[in-house]
């Protein structure tokens, strides 16, 4: 189905469904609007919706211009300010505080000019954790849970310092996903889950879709064994991890798994990554029999999983005792 939604402010919940029909026709595409006033404007956004009831939405007239954010202002206040759709332009170089919540249907991205209108990908903005917090929040929280968000995206940051707290349940110190997410140009660096899961990104069991694509995830770490740079587990979880840098992370622990670890019925995408120089730190006093097995790089477990692997480079990492395993390992429990 398809169709437009029209409003009279910036709120598409606020909006009125005008829909065409199933499927356009060459020569018959008008839509029809009604209940419309010819003295008010109106912001109108065009969708096209699956059978399941998916939507994907487009500001059909350009209307919501950016919000532009300098240096050391309140990203927050302008991710909760933004209207569907509207994107959250930073100052390249700029620097914002986390822990940074995103939310359904905003793009928040980096590396502006000065005026707002050039983006360079080698002068990213900068969410820091501090050393005390999570960096960024995919979702809000609500009475101690995250509540996930939809269609939010996040470009061309550079995310560092993050340690994860008691609000993500010790996991994702640099990115906790819930929802649907799409994270490009980034550069993740710096950030530990000294309790949880998932140093450098963690997503949250359950519904979740992330993509992650043209990143480099560097210096993560982790000390509970769960994926010291990324961890995916669950039910209904989408993982597409594409052109991404994979380098000195780390998983320390006396559980013995991976560097990035999917567990679950996790539909994995992996393709043209670069997985190097990562390493496992193993207590050799564990004596439970399943962990003797050196999973220094990947870990896929169990599950259901389904998973399509292509060009991806993986040397030079190890295991802390032998410091010679290099390939990816796949355990079927």
């Amino acid at each position: 189905n398809y169709g437009l939604r029209v409003s009279s402010d910036q709120n598409i919940a606020n909006g009125t469904d005008h829909s065409k029909g199933v499927q356009p026709v060459i020569g018959d595409n008008e839509i029809e609007l009604s209940g419309v006033s010819d003295d008010k404007a109106y912001y109108v956004w065009a969708y096209v919706e699956s059978s399941e009831g998916d939507r994907v939405y487009s500001d059909l007239l350009g209307l919501l211009q950016p919000l532009r954010l300098a240096s050391g202002e309140a990203l927050q206040k302008a991710i909760d300010s933004a209207a569907d759709f509207q994107e959250v332009r930073c100052a390249a170089g700029g620097v914002y505080a986390g822990p940074v919540f995103l939310r359904d249907n905003v793009t928040v991205s980096g590396g502006w000019n000065s005026s707002f209108t050039s983006q360079d990908l080698n002068a990213k903005s900068v969410i820091d954790g501090g050393g005390q917090a999570n960096c960024v929040f995919s979702g809000v929280t609500s009475g101690g849970e995250v509540v996930g968000a939809k269609n939010s995206s996040l470009d061309n940051f550079e995310i560092r310092n993050g340690v994860s707290t008691i609000a993500s349940g010790g996991s994702g110190a640099g990115i906790f996903s819930k929802g649907k997410l799409t994270v490009s140009n980034c550069y993740i660096h710096d950030c530990s889950a000294p309790t949880g899961k998932g140093g450098g990104i963690y997503c949250h069991e359950g519904d979740n879709d992330i993509l992650i694509v043209n990143c480099v995830i560097a210096k993560t770490t982790n000390a509970d064994g769960h994926g010291g740079a990324f961890w995916a587990q669950g039910d209904n979880v989408t993982v597409k991890l594409i052109g991404n840098v994979w380098d000195y992370n780390e998983c320390k622990t006396t559980h013995g798994y991976s560097v990035l670890m999917f567990q679950g019925q996790t539909q994995l995408t992996l393709v043209n990554n670069t997985i190097v120089h990562n390493c496992n730190w193993r207590d050799t006093g564990n004596q439970d029999p399943d962990m003797n097995d050196p999973w220094a790089t990947i870990r896929i477990r169990g599950g259901s999983t389904n998973v399509f692997a292509a060009n991806n480079i993986i040397a030079g990492n190890y295991y802390y005792k032998y410091q010679d395993y290099d390939y990816v390992q796949y355990k079927a429990d």
